[in-house]
């Protein structure tokens, strides 16, 4: 079922970019067609309603939508990151993949004690492994000037450069509440940084999150669908994948 629908959306994604002048309204509705296909046949259940009610009752502070765009997080998805960091009284957070550093402003916006170590591959450098070839448009020739960096929030930001394929990860210990996995796309680079992830979250109330669980990024949807020696939940209305351990279960699922 699941190879019969990448062929069917292979089939798609090429009438699409071969037909410039095809009807928006009839892209974004097969979009989400495809979309419902792709989870109806994907392995990982769904975050439970008793979770997702958890996280649902502390305010929280959105960006301008102007700062939202092609590869950042959506609206959605940075929702459930500050809502999740919140109910986990996260105090650090680190975060593979800066891109245009609107996750990390919005998580430093929302909670004032919060650390985010934040980590990107320095302009110009090439990755160490096989990388998708959709991810070489996010990889920036040029310095990219990052949207907490002339604000009071960027105080608390500390921007790492390095390919992650590389970096020691070790020297951090498992100090860290939250992990946001969003760098390279590949199968590689996803287990690569996913080792990484489990290497530095903390062992005690620590989650993991991984984005762009999609049928756009084949290597994050194949390595996650195999990690079935792990427990993971997709989260609705999102590209979000989600681990907790069992203190951070034990804690989002307490009365």
């Amino acid at each position: 079922m699941l190879r019969k629908f990448r062929k069917l959306h292979s089939t798609y994604r090429y009438a699409t970019s071969s037909f410039p002048d095809f009807s928006s309204a009839v892209r974004n509705a097969a979009d989400q067609f495809f979309y419902r296909e792709f989870l109806s046949t994907s392995p990982i259940p769904q975050a439970s309603n008793a979770l997702l009610q958890k996280l649902e009752t502390a305010p929280l502070t959105l960006p301008p939508r102007a700062l939202l765009g092609n590869g950042t997080q959506t609206v959605d998805g940075l929702s459930f990151l500050v809502l999740l960091a919140k109910a986990l009284h996260a105090h650090t957070v680190f975060e593979i993949g800066t891109f245009t550093g609107v996750t990390a402003f919005t998580l430093a916006m929302n909670l004032p004690t919060l650390t985010i170590d934040t980590l990107d591959l320095p302009a110009g450098d090439l990755p160490a492994l096989d990388f998708e070839r959709d991810d070489k448009g996010y990889m920036p020739l040029r310095r990219r000037r990052r949207v907490f960096e002339d604000k009071p929030e960027g105080s608390r930001i500390t921007q790492h450069e390095g390919d992650s394929a590389r970096f020691d990860f070790s020297a951090l210990g498992k100090t860290f509440d939250l992990v946001y996995v969003d760098g390279a796309h590949s199968y590689d680079y996803v287990a690569n940084d996913t080792q990484a992830a489990f290497n530095i979250v903390s062992g005690s109330v620590g989650a993991i999150v991984w984005d762009d669980y999609s049928p756009a990024w084949r290597g994050v949807v194949r390595y996650l669908n195999e990690r079935t020696d792990i427990e993971i939940h997709r989260v609705p209305a999102t590209r979000l994948v989600l681990w907790l351990s069992s203190g951070a279960k034990s804690l989002l699922t307490q009365p």
